[in-house]
């Protein structure tokens, strides 16, 4: 089910949740560049197993909301999810990748809202990411800025960026990663 959450400053942050409230708490936060859908199919099966799951976009992806001035600081995305914890008034089991896992890291790491996290599972990342990686990653995405005229043409773009990666021949997943203007 759709939901859509208030951060600390009042914007709108975008997610889907799964199973009952009342059930202990799980949120996935995704990796840079992608959107909740990341996470449908492991939300969906843990939901199952008698939690209450959480998705959402992260700042500046997806469905929610974009800063005028492109700044997407750990810092922040924390204080988002800190939100959304809140909300729920109850510590969450977290489950993050690359830039999620960074945020869950920042979360589980402050002694001022460790009692937030009960759990903590990072998912490809390092504990000292290369900013020269890191760096390329940002410069690719954007690069794109004025976006693709096709999802072939966003394919294509991806593919050459990641040349030992094979291009997807089912552009569905890519689909929901994307956000189309106008």
């Amino acid at each position: 089910m759709f939901k859509v959450f208030k951060n600390f400053e009042g914007n709108d942050i975008a997610g889907s949740i799964y199973g009952a409230e009342s059930d202990p708490l799980v949120i996935f936060l995704h990796g840079g560049g992608q959107t909740r859908f990341a996470w449908d199919n492991a939300a969906e099966n843990i939901s199952k197993k008698g939690f209450h799951v959480i998705t959402y976009d992260l700042r500046g992806h997806g469905d929610s909301f974009w800063s005028e001035t492109g700044d997407y600081k750990i810092h922040d995305h924390k204080k988002d999810l800190i939100s959304i914890i809140k909300y729920h008034d109850k510590p969450a089991n977290l489950v993050g990748a690359s830039l999620g896992g960074m945020t869950s890291l920042s979360l589980a790491g402050d002694s001022d809202y460790s009692s937030l996290c009960k759990t903590l599972t990072m998912v490809d990342i390092g504990i000292y990411p290369n900013q020269d990686g890191s760096d390329r990653i940002v410069e690719f995405m954007r690069s794109a800025e004025n976006g693709f005229s096709s999802l072939e043409e966003a394919a294509d773009y991806i593919s050459d960026f990641l040349p030992h990666r094979e291009k997807p021949k089912d552009l569905s997943g890519l689909h929901k990663n994307l956000r189309k203007k106008g």
